[in-house]
């Protein structure tokens, strides 16, 4: 034995292939649907096809160079990436958003004049060529850009003669008989149109359909059919695509925008290091303005201060200072001389004595007068030694003495009284030189100051003078930063439409449509289908009746061989396999609610039974409701209701011979009680129960429906068998618990679910459902829709 998981994993594996199974088979039999759509799908498709414009693909690659700015060339202009003024390198991403921008596209569209198309139109059908470069006629717009910017319209140009035309609106009414060449008002403004490249002998009478978008309109157009991308992940390789429906258009487009980036790119360096030209003219203007400044001020400070060079005068100022000191010190040292001398000869004015001599007078004359005096006196000594003092020369010689001493006296009062002035002169001097270099580290400190401004000066004007040059060097040179790999290229094949792919999505929305309302309707459909739902609630499953098309309620006849007088016969079977191989004297038939086909079950069934030689009777317990006399077109007024009520009445009064089968008799149910529960609650019901076991083999009892009234719980106990008769695509599922509880509870012996009305071919290969008129008249009447009934319809004629 298997282990009771491996069990229950079998069981649910059988059971999700019965489901699949039964789902495949429930879709199979709606196949001319799928067939139905899948030609309408494939038919769109292809008209679809006819009526596309094919769109093409013009694809170029561009290398984007990652190196730095043409400016940047190392440390000499660190200066200036520090401050901003060079850029750093352009990544990827930020060139496939500037090829994407809108400003481009705008240039391009400009440029190209994309905003303007020209569609020929050529023969019946709705297609139109659109023409480009090549043009049929040209149209010079006569109002300002700004109003043509934002103009969205169209018309129709009809060209009669080689100058003249036909003008039509956007209805594409005539507006107007007009000439080449001449001006005319329209409905969005003055316009003047003249011929254009095509000879307009081969366009006479064709539609030129001329459509006017505006700029923004037109740049988000060609944007959304734009693709850029790189190439690879790790590649500097960008791609450019564009679809269209004009493969000269895409490829033009395509190059445009090219050449548009590489225009930007050089323009932006251009830009950059025009301002940083501009920047520095205007830098070294001023510089050169402060540097003159800076010399005039050091030239103003050197004449004012009388400085040529501050080291050099410095050491001139010291060396005077010094020969000052020197000249001080010999004219104190002459004058301290001069004031002994005077001091001397007032002192010793004897006229005797000689004066000292060679005590570095400086003064010739001071020093001629001494040694004439001292000369005189020693001649004058000379003489007194040998003779007196009157002695004549004695007294020339002493005349001469006094004259001379006289005179020197004057003379060394005189060279003393220079000495005094040349002293303070010296001494003026010395105090001025003494000054000067007490100012030379003030000067010193003054000059390297305005020194320092002035190298500054220099070297900013210097450095600026060399970056102006290499400016000047990179406007001469400067390149894109990008290169073309591929120029604009576009296949022969169009992109789209795809034909293969367009029929293998109409194939696919052809199953998928049909596919989708039937799901749809099967997740909305709470109605019972099938054996499924039967099994689910855990419900014995007897068996299916196939729907018929027969207006008949009797179709199993002894010559019938129809699938219903079939399913009829197998039903007789599976009563038996389910009794046990024994006989089940009486046979209940019920349902849930009303229209489930229970009466025509019982008769069918009835009858079924008759044809295999066995005597049947068919009781007609339905009081409520009575269907079988009407099933049967017989008419009786005498039936079980008055057998109950009437004791005088005996079995064999109520009962009708059924004369289209044999050995089938039919007890009906009678006038409608105003009681039917306590009559079936009768003793006499008993009776005739006990008499119908011992006259008849097989007892068919049509009952009222369980789920309605409670007549047919009252009669449990006489019933060998119940028959549940549920009805496909009638009865709700939610009522399911109805059969179930009685199932489960055991109210209803040996009961057993009947599927009538079934709509899909079982393995026996007959019948697909029935749709049948009859009804209880419990209120519970359903009106089938329009779509319900055109539905059926459908299935009737298949």
């Amino acid at each position: 034995m298997l282990p009771e998981q491996d069990l229950k994993l079998q069981n649910f594996s059988t059971e999700n292939n019965n489901d699949f199974s039964d789902k495949f088979y429930h879709f199979l039999t709606y196949w001319p649907w799928f067939i139905i759509s899948i030609i309408i799908c494939c038919s769109i498709a292809f008209l679809k096809l006819r009526y596309s414009s094919p769109i093409y693909e013009a694809t170029a690659s561009i290398l984007i160079k990652q190196d730095k700015n043409p400016m940047s060339n190392g440390a000499s202009t660190a200066s200036f990436e520090n401050i901003g003024l060079l850029k750093g390198m352009n990544k990827i991403d930020n060139e496939i958003e500037i090829l994407k921008s809108r400003r481009i596209m705008e240039n391009v569209v400009r440029e190209l004049g994309l905003n303007i198309s020209y569609y020929l139109k050529e023969g019946r059908g709705p297609l139109r060529t659109e023409m480009y470069k090549i043009l049929p006629l040209h149209i010079n717009f006569d109002f300002k850009d700004s109003t043509f910017q934002d103009l969205n319209t169209s018309f129709t140009i009809i060209f009669t003669r080689n100058d003249e035309f036909d003008f039509l609106n956007e209805d594409k009414k005539i507006v107007g008989h007009y000439h080449c060449g001449k001006l005319f008002k329209t409905f969005f403004g003055k316009i003047t149109i003249t011929p254009g490249e095509i000879e307009t002998k081969t366009i006479l009478n064709k539609e030129i359909k001329v459509v006017i978008t505006s700029i923004s309109n037109t740049v988000n157009r060609y944007l959304s059919n734009l693709e850029i991308a790189p190439v690879d992940k790790e590649s500097d390789v960008i791609s450019i695509s564009l679809k269209d429906q004009n493969v000269l258009k895409a490829k033009e487009i395509v190059n445009h925008i090219i050449e548009q980036h590489k225009y930007d790119a050089i323009e932006e360096k251009n830009l950059s290091s025009q301002n940083t030209a501009n920047f520095i003219n205007e830098r070294m203007a001023i510089i050169n303005k402060e540097l003159a400044n800076v010399e005039v001020d050091v030239e103003s400070y050197k004449s004012n201060h009388k400085i040529v060079d501050i080291p050099t005068d410095a050491g001139r100022y010291i060396e005077s200072s010094a020969g000052l000191e020197k000249e001080l010190i010999e004219v104190n040292t002459q004058l301290y001389v001069a004031s002994y001398m005077i001091d001397y000869v007032n002192k010793y004015n004897s006229n005797t004595d000689i004066l000292p001599s060679n005590l570095g007078i400086s003064d010739v004359l001071v020093g001629q007068e001494i040694s004439n005096y001292n000369n005189l006196i020693l001649e004058r000594n000379r003489i007194l030694k040998n003779s007196s003092e009157k002695n004549p020369i004695v007294i020339s010689l002493n005349e001469q003495i006094f004259e001379i001493s006289k005179s020197l006296k004057h003379s060394l009062q005189n060279f003393k009284n220079a000495l005094q002035i040349k002293l303070k002169q010296l001494t003026l001097n010395d105090e001025k030189i003494n000054t000067q270099i007490s100012l030379v580290p003030k000067f010193e400190r003054e000059f390297r100051s305005l020194q320092r401004q002035q190298q500054i000066k220099e070297s900013l004007y210097l450095f600026l003078l060399q970056k102006r040059e290499e400016t000047a060097i990179a406007l001469a040179v400067t390149v894109s930063n990008s290169r073309i790999i591929d120029k604009a290229y576009c296949n022969s094949i169009p992109v789209s439409p795809n034909k293969q792919i367009y029929y293998i999505v109409a194939v696919f929305f052809g199953f998928l449509i049909p596919f989708s309302a039937i799901y749809s309707k099967s997740l909305l459909n709470t109605k019972v289908h099938g054996k499924s739902e039967i099994e689910k609630c855990g419900l014995p499953y007897l068996g299916d009746i196939p729907f018929t098309d027969s207006k008949e309620k009797l179709v199993v006849k002894k010559s019938e061989r129809t699938s219903v007088a079939e399913a009829f016969r197998l039903l007789r079977t599976n009563i038996n396999f389910l009794a046990g191989g024994k006989d089940s004297k009486t046979i209940f038939i019920t349902s849930t609610i009303s229209k489930e086909g229970k009466s025509f079950v019982a008769v069918n069934l009835a009858s079924t039974i008759g044809l295999s030689g066995k005597k049947v009777l068919l009781i007609g317990l339905d009081l409520r409701a009575p269907k079988i006399l009407q099933y049967l077109d017989i008419e009786n007024k005498f039936g079980v209701t008055n057998y109950i009520v009437d004791q005088k009445l005996k079995i064999d009064d109520i009962i009708i011979k059924m004369s289209e089968v044999d050995n089938v008799d039919i007890m009906p149910s009678g006038p409608i009680p105003p009681n039917p529960a306590e009559l079936l609650m009768s003793d006499r019901l008993k009776e005739l129960f006990e008499q119908c076991r011992e006259k008849y083999d097989i007892i068919v009892v049509d009952t009222a429906p369980v789920g309605m009234v409670a007549d047919t719980l009252l009669l449990n106990d006489y019933a060998d068998l119940f028959i549940y008769v549920s009805r496909a695509h009638y009865l709700d599922k939610r009522l399911l618990h109805i059969p179930q509880n009685l199932y489960k509870q055991k109210k209803l012996k040996n009961m057993a679910v009947l599927i009538n009305c079934s709509d899909y071919n079982n393995t026996y290969g007959y019948g697909y459902g029935y749709g049948y008129g009859y009804g209880y008249g419990y209120g519970m009447q359903e009106k089938a829709s329009l779509a319900k009934r055109i539905l059926k319809k459908f299935k009737k004629k298949k």
